[in-house]
């Protein structure tokens, strides 16, 4: 009995190791015009982005570090506009913010405590 379920089990591993493996088809690009999305020109892309460039780098790299926790970033916005939170300044929003769990590019977004 165990002799033939070991047989068996060969033959469906050497099946599933000869055929192909499965292949996903890709979507077909919708054109811009069916999705109500526009495409920008590179002048248009240039106006749109240089204010950007105004920024200090530093903060670009906080910002940019804290985008990859999107929940965390809404969630401390609003932590920053409930109650007492608001008037919370210097060392005592430092302090509040060291309770929380977010991730320090989070948490540097937040109103200078320097």
């Amino acid at each position: 009995m165990a002799r033939n379920r070991v047989r068996g089990l060969i033959i469906i591993t050497t099946i599933a190791v000869a055929l192909p493996p499965p292949t996903f088809a890709q979507p077909k690009p919708v054109p811009a015009q069916e999705t109500g999305t526009a495409e920008f020109n590179v002048e248009q892309l240039d106006a749109m982005l240089a204010p950007i460039a105004l920024y200090p780098d530093e903060l670009l790299t906080q910002v940019l570090m804290a985008s990859t926790y999107p929940l965390q970033v809404v969630t401390a916005s609003r932590w920053l506009e409930k109650g007492d939170n608001k008037n919370l300044k210097g060392d005592a929003l430092a302090k509040a913010l060291e309770n929380e769990s977010w991730d320090p590019s989070v948490k540097s977004l937040g109103p200078s405590h320097k």
